[in-house]
């Protein structure tokens, strides 16, 4: 094999490896905002399928060059949508408090230490 060959084979097993990663995480953080709000989900989800198509989409010669400019668009979007949109801010806090095995507050929109359960009926039961 001449380096080229080499270069371009090395260049795509990255590419896929970052291919995987992307839809994984992907997955991931679909999973947890599911219950946020159906438009910004609908949003988001779209920007997420955007940005795996467009990346997707760089393997091929003849659409590189467009495809790069509008992954890096979506990405950006993504980005913009996951560190500033309140209803996935809050959806990526309500996982972070379960995951810490404490109970998340939906009236105060808090994690709490100090309930065993909290209900939209009765709130905060306490131990």
């Amino acid at each position: 094999m001449n380096r080229q060959s080499l270069l371009l084979r090395l260049i795509t097993t990255i590419k896929l490896i970052i291919l995987f990663l992307m839809i994984s995480w992907f997955g991931m953080d679909w999973s947890i905002v599911q219950p946020a709000a159906s438009t910004i989900l609908y949003t988001y989800e779209l920007v997420m399928f955007a940005s795996v198509i467009f990346f997707f989409a760089t393997f091929f010669s003849k659409t590189r060059k467009v495809a790069y400019v509008l992954f890096i668009i979506s990405f950006i979007a993504y980005l913009v949508m996951y560190n500033f949109s309140n209803e996935i801010i809050i959806q990526h806090k309500i996982d972070a408090c379960l995951d810490q095995g404490l109970v998340w507050d939906g009236d105060e929109l808090k994690c709490r230490e100090d309930c065993w359960r909290w209900s939209v009926e009765k709130g905060c039961e306490k131990k």
